[in-house]
């Protein structure tokens, strides 16, 4: 009996791995996560990355663009690192939760600008490079109540709209977050919602109603 659960469990193990497998293919990470912007010096910025448990990010780099000049301010190459067993790494400020790979506080900008995943070194990124979508893995342009950047807009797919981290009114207590996470696919931003930051842990989508606003449409989750 015991050998037969022993057998049952280890199939559902599998048949999890194969589904995240599936969902993500081979080697697939997405932008899962981010939060720019916090009340006073921001120092609770990261970005995170979702995928399947364990995928190694050796040749990827996470980069910044500044969208005043459309142009690269800061890239992270992530040589080295891996998703963890939860499916999750962080870049961040060194106070955040969980984090993997730190940056200095009031370094991620707080938009119109972009965060870009690409399968490249960070020596092909030095500040100042133009977008690219040669290699380009997955992106996220943001605002905190700021114009539309039609520039940045190139880095996703067509007619994916740029998200408002202040679209609810209270940006500096939320981040934009894939509702589930992994949700939406590479270079699309209509699964993301505004709610509490979970860096380094499972984004819960149990936004109240009336506080659904993400970019400029509203999307609706409940319990």
């Amino acid at each position: 009996m015991r050998i037969a659960t022993a057998a049952v469990m280890k199939r559902g193990v599998w048949a999890a791995a194969l589904v995240l497998a599936l969902a993500f293919g081979a080697n697939a990470q997405l932008i899962n996560e981010v939060d720019s912007d916090q009340a006073g010096n921001d120092a609770g910025e990261f970005v995170e990355l979702f995928g399947t448990p364990g995928t190694s990010l050796t040749g990827l780099v996470i980069v910044f663009f500044d969208g005043s000049s459309d142009l690269s301010y800061a890239a992270f190459d992530l040589d080295g690192f891996s998703l963890d067993a939860n499916g999750f790494f962080v870049l961040g400020n060194s106070g955040v939760p969980g984090v993997d790979m730190t940056f200095s506080n009031n370094t991620l900008q707080n938009g119109a600008d972009a965060v870009a995943l690409y399968a490249a070194n960070g020596s092909n990124f030095p500040n100042g490079t133009a977008i690219t979508l040669t290699n380009l893995r997955d992106a996220l342009v943001y605002d905190t109540s700021d114009a539309d950047d039609a520039g940045l807009l190139a880095l996703l797919n067509a007619s994916q709209p740029q998200v408002d981290e202040n679209g609810s009114g209270t940006g500096t207590a939320v981040s934009m977050s894939r509702c589930p996470d992994g949700a939406g696919g590479a270079r699309n931003t209509t699964a993301y919602t505004l709610q509490a930051p979970t860096p380094n842990a499972a984004n819960p989508c149990t936004v109240p109603v009336g506080q659904e606003t993400w970019g400029r449409v509203k999307t609706y989750y409940r319990d």
